[in-house]
């Protein structure tokens, strides 16, 4: 991922001499803390793709990882012989039409809060990015984070639910470093992060596979990245429509209802176990493996 972040740390630095040059130092402060690839002359298309190749370097590291362990990559996203695409598509439709649901309340609700952000042509630009790149981003998240660490710690503990717990913890801190930290509170958003890890772990061992939480964890960055951005979002683009007051504790709160209502539907669909085998300790290395 450091790799992947040299192209993008050269752009800024060269934007921000081209800027103002006696200002350069300030103008990347200022960059840094916002994530905003306007304040240094770069269109916000480029500056996604800039941050999002990083995780497409990422893949490369993750996939050399598992082979190293002499597992196929398939194995960090099912225990079975094939994976099920029709669960990706499935959770990427069903989180993603939800959440428009949820955002249209809103706007109901507040539509002084929205503002209409659409020019077709970096919308086109931004459809193109979120497209090829956003999903490697999604991914390498899922397969690091519920696929490679949540697996090895089952391994370690023993117990699903610690598993979970430690897994989603680590998936908070890794956005730590994210401008909405800054912006709205760290342990706001550590909160938010932690229950957003919880809701995607809960999902992959309550279905034994990660197909779903790829679905999901994509639908929510093209969600934030091509429908509704806001100030101070890791992920600054040309969006439909751009946000000028967000409140966190009513987006958390929001999450965690349309998490349960997804969890909902899935277990009916799926019909899943009852959730208490979370709290059972794994007899054997399949076991923690699936």
């Amino acid at each position: 991922m450091l790799i992947g972040q040299v192209p993008a740390l050269v752009v800024a630095m060269i934007s921000a001499q081209k800027q103002d040059a006696s200002r350069a130092e300030e103008l990347l402060d200022a960059f840094q803390k916002s994530a905003d690839w306007s304040i240094l002359g770069v269109h916000l298309n480029l500056g996604l793709a800039l941050l999002l190749l990083s995780f497409a370097i990422g893949m490369i590291g993750i996939y050399l990882a598992i082979r190293l362990h002499s597992r196929s990559f398939r194995s960090l996203i099912t225990p079975f012989s094939n994976i099920q695409y029709s669960k990706i598509a499935f959770g990427f439709i069903v989180w993603l039409v939800i959440s428009l649901v949820a955002e249209g309340i809103s706007y109901a609700l507040n539509p002084q809060d929205y503002l209409w952000n659409f020019e077709w042509k970096p919308f086109l630009g931004l459809l193109l990015v979120c497209f090829t790149l956003l999903p490697l981003q999604t991914s390498f998240e899922e397969l690091t984070v519920r696929g490679y660490l949540m697996q090895g710690l089952g391994l370690w503990f023993r117990y699903p639910i610690l598993a979970l717990i430690i897994s989603s913890v680590l998936f908070a801190s890794l956005h730590i470093m994210n401008p909405e930290v800054n912006q709205y509170g760290k342990w706001t958003m550590l909160m938010y992060y932690t229950i957003a890890g919880m809701f995607l772990g809960l999902m992959t061992l309550w279905d034994d596979s990660l197909e779903l939480a790829l679905g999901v964890h994509f639908a929510t960055n093209f969600m934030s990245a091509v429908f509704v951005s806001y100030e101070g979002a890791a992920l600054q683009t040309p969006a439909l429509f751009r946000m000028s007051n967000t409140d966190i504790e009513m987006m958390t709160g929001s999450f965690v209802l349309l998490a349960v209502i997804f969890l909902f539907i899935c277990a009916l669909k799926y019909k899943w176990p009852h959730p208490s085998y979370l709290f059972k300790k794994l007899n054997n290395k399949i076991d923690a493996v699936s």
